[in-house]
């Protein structure tokens, strides 16, 4: 679906994570018809379009057989049909979020998407494998909503470095006090 690959390419552009250095990228027809050199075509034109440099070294655009299709989606969970009327494929949209192992870590419905959400949950996918330090305190300090489909502030872990701060300021405050009062019982 070019409007959503138009969405995911969109984003990419905008996180500063690299195509086959952080992530890997996989764009599979749902059309048994669309052969090899269609995805090469619609690759380079991606590519062309978002200025992606490396020749797109972590973005692959994949077709197969009818039943391979079928298998994929469904251990993915994408449904789709074809609509006779419309004479097209008739699907929901959504970018399916993987680890590195190939199990799936979130999806994220609709063809636009915020790039803070989408960084996030690659970077949460990856366990910690790719991303900063940034994005690890972000993590620990929000939580994916998949009501708001996005990511949103946690109030608990919050709270518990919180008190873990002040646990930390009352240490210190407080030692130097029971050393003192140690050595004026000696």
């Amino acid at each position: 679906c070019n409007l959503h690959l138009r969405g995911v390419f969109d984003v990419f552009r905008q996180m500063k994570l690299k195509p086959g250095v952080d992530y890997e990228f996989l764009a599979v027809t749902i059309d048994p018809k669309e052969d090899s050199d269609l995805a090469a075509s619609k690759k380079a034109t991606y590519l062309e379009q978002f200025n992606i440099p490396n020749s797109g070294q972590g973005l692959h655009f994949l077709t197969a057989p009818g039943e391979d299709i079928k298998k994929l989606s469904k251990a993915v969970g994408f449904r789709y049909k074809w609509n006779e009327k419309a004479q097209e494929w008739a699907h929901a949209s959504a970018a399916i979020i993987s680890t590195p192992k190939g199990k799936i870590s979130r999806y994220l419905h609709g063809v636009y998407f915020e790039p803070k959400t989408f960084r996030l949950s690659v970077v949460e996918a990856s366990k910690g494998l790719v991303g900063n330090i940034i994005d690890s305190v972000a993590l620990y300090c929000f939580r994916y909503d998949p009501n708001a489909n996005k990511y949103a502030f946690y109030a608990f872990n919050v709270m518990r470095a919180a008190a873990v701060i002040m646990l930390m300021i009352l240490l210190v405050w407080l030692v130097p006090i029971w050393i003192r009062n140690r050595r004026r019982q000696i």
